[in-house]
This record gives structure tokens, C-alpha cells and sequence, in this order.
């Protein structure tokens, strides 16, 4: 998936917006390994601000289509670890600042991906429930 750098580093989390803060919210001990029982997320496997690149390019994406819910198949395939598919990187992309491609490495951090989506939707656009429905299939 070809992913909007929005965030270059933590440090640019301060442009986030309010659906996005209660997502990172939601990461943070995922992260910092406070989930019981739970693989933690590392960040030399995804970075938190690829993660909410993530984020942000999908929920843009969706926000600005009428049908938003015909393309969260597409956009999962687009995202979702492929079994033996090579570690995503994007080094010099960051310092670029250009958008790059992403596929999550693991299986669950496409799935915690989608549920940051799932949070800024609900948040942003509680009115499009079958959209919503779909996210959460995912």
C-alpha cells in the first residue's frame, strides 16, 4: 500500500487529530508492552508513526468516498502480511518525506492497524455503520 508520510516521527504526533489521539491511546500498550499475553508490537518492525501513517492514508481514503465500505477488502489485501513476503521498510523515505510502500510483517499488526481505522471512523463517521461493520470484520 503506497502510504502518505504524514508522520515522520513521534514528535510529529502533536498534529494528530482528536479521533487519531484516542487511537494512540489505544496503541500505546501495545507498544510498550503492558498487554497481558499479547505479542507486542516492536518498533523495528512497524514504527508507531508508520503505523498511524497507515492510518491516516486508509481513513482519508474512506472519508472521501461515498461508498467507503467497497473498498475495505482492497485496502486490507493492500496492507495484511503476505506469508513470506519480504520485511517492509522505508528508510529513506522518511527522510525524504516521501510516501512510500508499506505491508505489515506480522499478522496481528495489520489487525491492529485496522482497529486504529475502525476507532477514527467510529469517531469521525458514526453515521456510516455498514462501512464500520466491514472494518470490524477485518
Amino acid at each position: 500500500m503506497k502510504v502518505k508520510n504524514r508522520y515522520k516521527s513521534k514528535s510529529d504526533f502533536i498534529n494528530m487529530s482528536d479521533s487519531e489521539r484516542v487511537a494512540l491511546s489505544f496503541v500505546k500498550p501495545f507498544y510498550y508492552n503492558e498487554m497481558e499475553d499479547i505479542e507486542s508490537i516492536k518498533e523495528t518492525s512497524m514504527p508507531m508513526h508508520t503505523l498511524f501513517n497507515c492510518v491516516y492514508t486508509i481513513t482519508e481514503k474512506l472519508k472521501n468516498e461515498e461508498m467507503p465500505e467497497l473498498f475495505i477488502d482492497e485496502i486490507w489485501n493492500n496492507v495484511k502480511h503476505e506469508r513470506g513476503s519480504p520485511k517492509s521498510e522505508n528508510p529513506l523515505e522518511n527522510l525524504n518525506g516521501l510516501d512510500y510502500d508499506y505491508r505489515a510483517n506480522y499478522w496481528y499488526e495489520g489487525t491492529l492497524i485496522f482497529d486504529c481505522v475502525y476507532v477514527v471512523m467510529a469517531l469521525d463517521c458514526p453515521d456510516n455503520q455498514y462501512c464500520l461493520k466491514m472494518i470490524k470484520k477485518k
